[in-house]
């Protein structure tokens, strides 16, 4: 609600902040609903900051250059971590769904099916501080008895969508993304038709 101080108080923006898990036009415009519905309900203008990465939106969440901040689970746990004093406040729903599955994706021309096929290849994944562009993957390489960092190249692509996008232009062979940017990839001009999933990584 509105804080005290009537009408200048009640003008002044509160700052979301955003993790730029893909481009950030593309975050802008999934959320731009959600912002005008805060500041409806809110009856305050409500402005969005996007970090530079997961840990920068984190810092800043926590330098209090942001109100809030909307962080997928592995940077929000962290996030609490460093500070208890953190209230999650609300759990995104997708589908009904609360959580989201990671991919390994590689061109659809490769003729790949195996993981192990792929040793000695770049794999790019979207952020240190991810569970489906990072962690996940990651555990799964082990789970099949290679090495993350020895049996691939790692290439940090910045965001969701680059990962894809870094795989059709040919930066790596095999990339690690979100079920959720792989469906909807298409409607943002990249050709997932050319893209196909080696394996599921977890949830």
């Amino acid at each position: 609600e509105p804080l005290d101080g009537g009408d200048e108080a009640a003008s002044e923006p509160l700052a979301l902040s955003l993790t730029p898990t893909v481009d950030k036009e593309t975050l802008l415009a999934d959320n731009e609903d959600l912002r005008l519905y805060l500041e409806t309900t809110l009856a305050r203008p409500v402005v969005f900051v996007v970090g530079d990465s997961y840990s920068d939106t984190s810092d800043r969440f926590l330098a209090g250059e942001a109100d809030f901040a909307m962080m997928p689970h592995r940077i929000g746990m962290e996030t609490w971590s460093r500070n208890p004093a953190v209230t999650p406040l609300v759990t995104k729903v997708v589908n009904g769904s609360t959580t989201v599955g990671g991919y390994l994706v590689i061109r659809s021309d490769d003729p790949v099916t195996q993981l192990g096929r792929l040793t000695g290849a770049t794999l790019c994944y979207s952020d240190p501080m991810s569970n489906t562009g990072y962690l996940l993957p990651r555990r799964h390489i082990v789970a099949n008895g290679l090495d993350p960092d020895g049996d691939f190249e790692g290439h940090m692509s910045g965001d969701h969508e680059q990962v894809l996008r870094d795989v059709l232009s040919g930066v790596c062979r095999v990339g690690a993304t979100f079920s959720g940017n792989y469906v909807t990839a298409d409607q943002r001009g990249i050709a997932v038709a050319q893209l196909k999933v080696l394996a599921l990584t977890g949830s």
